[in-house]
């Protein structure tokens, strides 16, 4: 991974578990990077000689602890320019390894921001999960603006027209992200972090 999309992966994690760390839940680093530290200079030619296993390659990248330490949140973080619903597929492995996941994905531009930016404007996550089937799942809304979700099937639907607002705000599933809080956090985040993030590369 070149430094530039390394910079902006290591920035949209690191805005996440901030976030949340300074809400009281425990934040706990899984993904390959934090465990072997030491692939972090390599590149993609040397990482793939290396043969990791699917085990090692499709850590997600945190397991979260709420306060009371009674739940437990496997997180993968994500960023993209613009919004495509495709995404879902990319971390499909990830959730027929871990079978529970929230997907939570930071974008740099998106779609009808006409209005008042707001927290939620740049970042919204999902849950994701196996169902009896052994399909792979995703919750999300009904429509914009309501509370209503739905189900969508990861790997037979056709994404490309799921809607941003469609995913669910961070405290619909970090139930103790206080509302107040969390926008503060975030505004501040984002408007630290907006001027590396506005480039179109992907991470």
């Amino acid at each position: 991974m070149d430094f530039e999309n390394r910079l902006k992966r290591e920035l949209s994690q690191g805005v996440f578990k901030c976030l949340l760390e300074d809400c009281g839940y425990r934040v706990v680093p899984l993904g390959i990077e934090a465990v072997i530290r030491e692939i972090a200079c390599l590149d993609k030619e040397a990482y793939k000689y290396l043969d990791f296993s699917d085990a090692v390659r499709f850590l997600p990248d945190f397991c979260v602890l709420d306060q009371s330490q009674k739940h437990k949140f496997i997180v993968e973080v994500k960023y993209r320019w613009d919004w495509d619903g495709n995404i879902l597929k990319e971390v499909s492995n990830q959730v027929r390894m871990f079978e529970d996941i929230i997907l939570v994905i930071f974008v740099g531009d998106p779609p009808d921001s006409k209005y008042t930016p707001r927290p939620s404007t740049y970042v919204r996550c999902c849950k994701m999960y196996m169902n009896e089937q052994n399909q792979v799942c995703a919750e999300v809304k009904k429509s914009k603006g309501t509370d209503a979700t739905k189900t969508i099937f990861v790997e037979e639907e056709d994404l490309s027209e799921l809607i941003w607002w469609n995913l669910m705000k961070l405290q619909d599933h970090f139930f103790d992200l206080e509302n107040t809080k969390e926008e503060e956090s975030l505004v501040k985040a984002i408007k630290s972090i907006s001027g590396i993030l506005k480039d179109k590369d992907n991470l």
